[in-house]
């Protein structure tokens, strides 16, 4: 099998890349930025009562 090129280390390609990881599935992350660059981010969903 070949292996998966994951585009980007934002939200969606580590989703993608979690989704890869369950499923056994090889995968290589690409991210543009050098690791020193990357700031931490978060967002919470909020609760629906």
């Amino acid at each position: 099998m070949n292996k998966i090129s994951v585009v980007g280390a934002g939200v969606s390609g580590l989703s993608m890349a979690n989704y890869l990881e369950k499923h056994k599935i090889d995968y290589h992350i690409y991210e543009r930025r050098k690791k020193e660059d990357l700031a931490g981010h978060g967002f919470l969903i909020p609760k629906k009562e």
